[in-house]
Parts: structure tokens; C-alpha cells; sequence
């Protein structure tokens, strides 16, 4: 058998040198480990550790001849305390040998005697095995209450972060909502002066003043003796053109006479 790891004062040493302290992450990691089978306690009296079947273990002591047995629990309740509990357990103290008196008469005999010391630390080492199994169904109560715990807040985190992403999303199609609202007032604004300048030109003092020569930059020097008000749309933009105004393309008649009249 190889070299066992052992635990002195809380510190376990691995046999190739390596050391960690009792009840941190990488002890537990390190006991789970399907290669990881027995180790040594060395403080007190000492006992020997061995992983059983189900992964849980056994903590073994020899006291005169006879070995002793403990329950110790799974990989993740092997901390210092529990390591410090069983090792209490199995310091089992060496009794002398009852003297046998001169006359027997109807006394027990020595192995009687014996079989029964043997039958009351048994049931004592029973007695420590179920409160220790009611320890550690009590701590994976807990382990499991507090995973579940764990799950629940995770998901509420989830739920909160998608809810803001939605909130989010939200917004920005009501922004987006809000822009082509502004949009469709704007061109259906632009649609209301082009229908309107459509039926001004429709209608027969239009036609008239279409029929007109357009008025020649000469004339519209002399801005006193020009009435706009007689222009139509067409010559009344022929002379803002002439005029160099800006935007005239997009006033409407009242407003070319208004600039015109000014310029």
C-alpha cells in the first residue's frame, strides 16, 4: 500500500508534498476525487479515513486486536469538526483486565464478560453512527433548500434583465412611432399646399395668366408699378427666381406676393 495522505492541526499533506487547509474548496474538490480512497488523521490517537461504496466514509481505529468503526458521512461534511468528532469517537480507552475471583460460583465467565463490553461499545458506536447520518440529512436539507434558493434568484435576475431589455425595446418603438407620426403630418402638409397650388392652376385666372406673356426681368425692375396680386403662381415664381429669393419653389401665392412686395 502506498503512502496515505494525512491531516495534522487542520492541514492535509497529499504524499506527493502537496498541502491545503481542512475545509476549503480544494479539500472537498480533492475528497470527491474518484482517485482520492483513504487518508490518515494523525492528531489525538488517530484513525484512518476510507471511501466506501456510495462515496461515503468510514472513519477505522484498532484498539486491541479489535477494529473499531465509525460513520463519518459524505465528501461534503468532512470538515475539521467532523474529523475532530469521530476521532473523539474512536479514542475507545484500553480497559484492564477484569480480575477473576478465587471462587467463580455463579459469576460470568471472562468472555462472556468480554462479549459483552464488546456488544455495549457496538451500540454505542450505533448510537453515534445514526446521529451523525440525522446530522448529515439535516445539512443536505439545507444544501438542498439553499441550491433551490439559489435557482429561484437567478431566474428572478433572468426575468429582470429581459423585462428591461422588452422596457427598452419598447421605448425605442414608440421614438421610432413618434418620428414617423412627425413624418406623415409633414408630407401630408406638403400634400395639402401641392394640391392646393394644383387647383389654383386649374382654375380660369390661372389659365388667363398663363396665357399671358411671363413678365421679363426688365419689368420687374420697377417693383412700383408691379401689382403682384394679379400674378398667377407661375409668373409670381418666374419673378422670384428672377429676384434670387431662396425657397421660393416651396411658397405658396400669398406667400411669393408677400416676399415680392418687400423685396
Amino acid at each position: 500500500m502506498g503512502k496515505l495522505a494525512t491531516v495534522r492541526r487542520g492541514i492535509a499533506e497529499l504524499p506527493n508534498g502537496t498541502t491545503m487547509e481542512v475545509g476549503l474548496s480544494q479539500w472537498f474538490d480533492w475528497l470527491q476525487d474518484p482517485d482520492t480512497k483513504s487518508f490518515r488523521v494523525e492528531d489525538g490517537d488517530g484513525f484512518t479515513c476510507r471511501k466506501e461504496s456510495g462515496g461515503f466514509w468510514y472513519g477505522y481505529r484498532k484498539v486491541e486486536s479489535k477494529l473499531h468503526k465509525r460513520y463519518l458521512g459524505k465528501s461534503v461534511t468532512l470538515n475539521l469538526a467532523r474529523l475532530t468528532e469521530i476521532g473523539d469517537l474512536l479514542a475507545i480507552p484500553t480497559e484492564p483486565k477484569p480480575k477473576l475471583p478465587s471462587k467463580m460460583g455463579n459469576l460470568p465467565s471472562q468472555e462472556l464478560l468480554t462479549q459483552l463490553g464488546n456488544l455495549e461499545a457496538e451500540n454505542a458506536a450505533l448510537k453515534a453512527e445514526l446521529e451523525a447520518i440525522k446530522s448529515e440529512r439535516g445539512y443536505l436539507a439545507d444544501f438542498k433548500r439553499i441550491q433551490k434558493q439559489t435557482e429561484l434568484e437567478e431566474r428572478n435576475r433572468e426575468l429582470t434583465l429581459k423585462v428591461g431589455v422588452e422596457r427598452k425595446a419598447k421605448v425605442e418603438a414608440q421614438t421610432e412611432l413618434e418620428r414617423l407620426r412627425r413624418d406623415y403630418g409633414i408630407a401630408k402638409a406638403q400634400l395639402y399646399e401641392a394640391r392646393c397650388e394644383l387647383e389654383e392652376l386649374k382654375s380660369p385666372d390661372t389659365a388667363d395668366a398663363m396665357a399671358t406673356p411671363l413678365i421679363t426681368p426688365v419689368e420687374l425692375k420697377s417693383p412700383d408699378t408691379i401689382d403682384y396680386r394679379t400674378f398667377g403662381i407661375r409668373e409670381l415664381k418666374a419673378a422670384a427666381k428672377a429676384k434670387r429669393l431662396k425657397n421660393y419653389g416651396t411658397m405658396n401665392k400669398a406667400e411669393l406676393i408677400r416676399k415680392l412686395t418687400k423685396f
